[in-house]
């Protein structure tokens, strides 16, 4: 068995897809009588959901990614710990860890990366190449992606899809729950889900909303998720005189299943993505899907079959998709039907954990001589 240590060095307000998965992932693996112990920002989202599933936690404090000070500390920490593998996500982490390990013969540092994070400068490539053991992602499109950076020639790489989360699926919504968020009945409603930040492209999903409001006006439009561009979001959706059409209901993650039953259809409108979550939890809960067609959403969605892909950024087509949809409820339960037998055979949540933890172990015992057994 092995002793985990999982950091996630998100801000504090943060929580987003990468960050439900790992969580997902402590829990399973602790289940299955590894010892894992869960590292994060001071009063972060991360560090609370994983204190609630009774994992023990670490909160550090992460002003700088280089301080010797907080590598002396995390070093100690995996010492006394007696941690065999640090599993860690953002770069930061891999720098601060990356030196803590140095200090403490840690046997495996791995990093998670749900989408292409990396940048061809020597900086990424002193972390990534001299402090960490490999990177873990979530779709062949990644790993395409790092496979042009020159340095990355001949670096470990592993394709690990994330699995549904065992806490979503398919659940009608309530009356109490559109009662609870004042969403009015009997309108057509279109969301999407995932943090408030840049590469999401909510502007764009804006567009598109105030597009199709102009063909049908009583459309409602929830945007599931928080984060630093809230504020921004808002005033644009002002700027095109659909505020009023607009329900940004923040983080849900209990409510999540009924949330995603409440919409007729969900949208994806990011300009970069791995496999992306919140698409596995929309077509598990039976929801027809239009992306674009970036990153490892193609290797989820099967055109026509269990979800509609769009050009990157073709905001017409997107809207002229959705209003299809609106049109054809018969094709949008077809495409929520198909879609969940799709996610339930090639993305399940076992399967997934499976495959972290044979890797995990894999390396780790060609790190250690064959010290540990599984």
């Amino acid at each position: 068995m092995m002793r985990l240590f999982i950091q996630n060095g998100v801000p504090a307000n943060a929580w987003g897809e990468s960050d439900r998965w790992l969580v997902h992932l402590s829990v399973a693996l602790r289940e299955r009588g590894h010892t894992v112990y869960c590292a994060g920002r001071e009063g972060s989202r991360f560090l609370e959901k994983v204190d609630q599933a009774g994992i023990p936690v670490f909160p550090l404090r992460m002003g700088s990614d280089v301080s010797i000070i907080s590598a002396v500390k995390l070093a100690r920490m995996f010492k006394d710990l007696q941690i065999d593998v640090v599993l860690t996500h953002l770069t930061r982490d891999v720098r601060l860890a990356g030196m803590a390990r140095q200090l403490s013969r840690v046997a495996v540092l791995m990093a998670y990366h749900g989408i292409p994070l990396l940048k061809d400068n020597w900086r990424y490539r002193f972390t990534y190449r001299e402090l960490a053991d490999g990177i873990i992602t979530s779709a062949r499109a990644v790993e395409r992606e790092y496979r042009k950076i020159r340095w990355m020639n001949g670096y470990p790489v592993k394709v690990i899809p994330p699995g549904v989360p065992p806490t979503a699926g398919r659940k009608n919504h309530s009356p109490q729950l559109r009662e609870k968020l004042g969403i009015p009945d009997r309108r057509p409603v279109i969301g999407i889900f995932g943090q408030l930040v840049r590469y999401k492209q909510h502007l764009i999903f804006l567009e598109v909303a105030r597009n199709i409001l102009q063909e049908w006006p009583e459309a409602i439009f929830l945007i599931v998720g928080d984060g630093p561009l809230r504020t921004e979001i808002q005033k644009y959706a002002f700027d095109l005189n659909i505020l009023d059409h607009l329900y940004m209901l923040g983080n849900h993650t209990e409510d999540l299943p009924e949330i995603y039953g409440l919409c007729d259809l969900v949208l994806l409108t990011s300009e970069i993505e791995g496999v992306p979550c919140s698409l596995l939890e929309a077509m598990v809960a039976e929801r027809a899907v239009i992306a674009f067609d970036v990153g490892g959403v193609g290797e989820l969605i099967e055109p026509e079959e269990t979800g509609i892909l769009v050009p990157l950024n073709d905001i017409y087509l997107m809207t002229q998709r959705t209003l299809e949809l609106l049109l054809a409820p018969e094709e949008r339960e077809r495409l929520g039907r198909a879609a969940r037998r799709a996610v339930e055979k090639n993305f399940s949540f076992e399967r997934a954990v499976n495959q972290f933890e044979n890797y995990l172990q894999e390396v780790l015992l060609e790190k250690d001589g064959g010290k540990h057994g599984t």
